[in-house]
């Protein structure tokens, strides 16, 4: 499973634009995938889903979803440290599993692999 990849399909027996609908929410998908991936790659400290929701200005919503699928496919992980939010929450921060960067110095996973 790549970044690029999302965790559902689409039945042949569906019609057409249920496949339309399924292949324009994997691009986008794909896109939200790489995008927070490469953040949280590039945080030195880790991110909650507050600071990514602030520095991609997405919705709570849509930051979650994102980051719970790349936790399903290994490629964040809870660090098990927790940081105050912009309300005073406690909150997880996300960091890259060392799977992922297996997967980055070996080139399988590249910036450039945006969709």
């Amino acid at each position: 499973m790549t970044l690029n990849t999302i965790g559902w399909h689409v039945s042949p027996k569906n019609p057409s634009t249920s496949h339309a609908m399924h292949t324009k929410a994997a691009l986008r998908a794909g896109k939200d995938n790489h995008r927070i991936f490469w953040l949280v790659y590039d945080a030195l400290r880790g991110m909650t889903d507050d600071e990514i929701e602030l520095a991609t200005s997405k919705a709570h919503q849509s930051v979650s979803a994102t980051r719970r699928a790349l936790v399903l496919k290994g490629y964040l992980q809870d660090s098990g440290l927790r940081r105050s939010t912009r309300y005073g929450n406690q909150a997880i921060v996300w960091t890259v599993t060392f799977w992922a960067q297996q997967r980055v110095t070996a080139g399988l996973e590249t910036r450039g692999a945006n969709p």
